[in-house]
């Protein structure tokens, strides 16, 4: 698996030290649940919000970000959110003209290279879909292409990297998303951004509650860490089980008795 993560990080976040497990910040949390985004959604079955905690605490922790206590009171509000965004279903099967606007389709392609590759990305995509031609946006969701949509290449990078970008957000993702608040200026009514930690995975192949787990597990050293542009981990997907396969052995095939010889002559002669 290819698994994305992207810190966008505030003025404000900046200003900050980030923490670390001998200096660690404390926080609340709340979460903000399960979503599912984008076009023709299919039914899911999400990854359950206990379950989610517990994953997100462990690997907020191995990053220096530690519960709020009495004696260590909160300097961050954590929002959490985690779900799926998909590209159309059987885009290849289906008449998507009619069944949507041009702009739906610009709008969710967009939403997913937010979460893929940060706010920068998703803006320059933007600028690019604005001038891209109706076919080559359409081409773009079926086939991930870059090479089609012309104002795309002044952006994306013309290496297997941006073919990769390319192909991810035309494709279904998996992801999780944490927002980093000034405690203090929420406790106010105030709502200051810190910074916002994005994960993805492609859902090729894979289910959410299988993905997730790794995925929360293999990025946590980037929360709440600015990245510059997208980071990607490569992780193999462990499913469990084994096959044993044993000495190879030849069985003889019968069908039945054979059939009995013909008393037609080899060359018969000519009429």
């Amino acid at each position: 698996m290819d698994l994305n993560v992207v810190t966008d990080m505030t003025a404000e976040g900046r200003k900050q030290t980030p923490p670390s497990v001998e200096k660690p910040a404390y926080y609340v949390a709340q979460s903000a649940g399960y979503r599912q985004l984008g076009l023709d959604s299919p039914k899911e079955d999400p990854l359950a919000g206990v379950a989610l905690e517990g994953l997100m605490k462990n690997a907020l922790a191995s990053a220096g970000f530690l519960p709020a206590t009495a004696d260590h009171p909160a300097t961050l509000a954590l929002i959490y959110h985690w779900g799926s965004h998909n590209n159309i279903m059987n885009v290849y099967e289906r008449n998507i003209l009619l069944e949507y606007s041009i702009t739906d389709l610009a709008r969710s392609l967009i939403e997913r290279a937010t979460l893929v590759g940060g706010e920068a990305f998703a803006k320059n995509l933007a600028r690019a879909l604005e001038f891209s031609s109706r076919g080559e946006i359409l081409s773009f969701v079926q086939g991930g292409d870059v090479s089609i949509v012309s104002e795309l290449g002044m952006f994306l990078e013309k290496n297997p990297r941006g073919d990769f970008l390319a192909a991810t957000i035309s494709g279904s993702i998996y992801f999780v998303v944490v927002s980093a608040y000034d405690f203090a200026a929420m406790a106010r009514g105030g709502r200051q951004l810190l910074w916002r930690t994005k994960m993805t995975v492609s859902t090729d192949g894979v289910s959410m509650k299988e993905t997730l787990p790794p995925l929360i597990v293999s990025v946590a050293p980037h929360l709440g860490r600015e990245t510059n542009g997208v980071e990607t981990i490569l992780q193999r997907l462990s499913r469990g089980g084994t096959v044993t396969i044993g000495d190879p052995k030849v069985i003889e095939y019968f069908s039945g008795p054979a059939a009995p010889p013909s008393s037609a002559p080899k060359n018969p002669p000519k009429p």
